[in-house]
């Protein structure tokens, strides 16, 4: 009977324990996604367009920023981006931010610009 009480005592342990790990499991809780997100601001001056990128991504530790699939900055605000002309072709531009559990997300936009008038 003593032997029959241990076996069930250690069963109940290993359960106990097995259920506090899910239970530690599934109520860490991990942030939310990253979520990649910018805003694009245009100026013009007489032969440049100038292309600020504003970036408005949340839960994010690292950000690539590509313009037409050439990376150009990994700042969290790049720089201004400037083109020669009056005219600018549709350009792609793309942010893929990362968070800490290397988590992806990805957005991208179509820009073109006329300020030759």
């Amino acid at each position: 009977m003593t032997q029959v009480f241990f076996g069930l005592k250690r069963l109940i342990n290993n359960i106990s324990i097995i259920a506090a790990l899910l239970f530690g499991l599934t109520s860490c809780k991990k942030n939310d996604l990253p979520v990649a997100a910018f805003n694009i601001s245009v100026g013009a001056g007489p032969t440049q367009i100038e292309v600020q990128l504003i970036n408005k991504s949340t839960n994010a530790v690292s950000y690539r920023w590509d313009v037409d699939g050439k990376t150009v900055s990994h700042d969290l605000n790049p720089a201004k981006l400037i083109f020669n002309g009056p005219h600018l072709e549709k350009i792609l531009i793309t942010l893929e931010v990362t968070d800490k559990f290397g988590q992806k997300s990805i957005k991208t936009s179509d820009l073109a610009a006329d300020f030759s008038q």
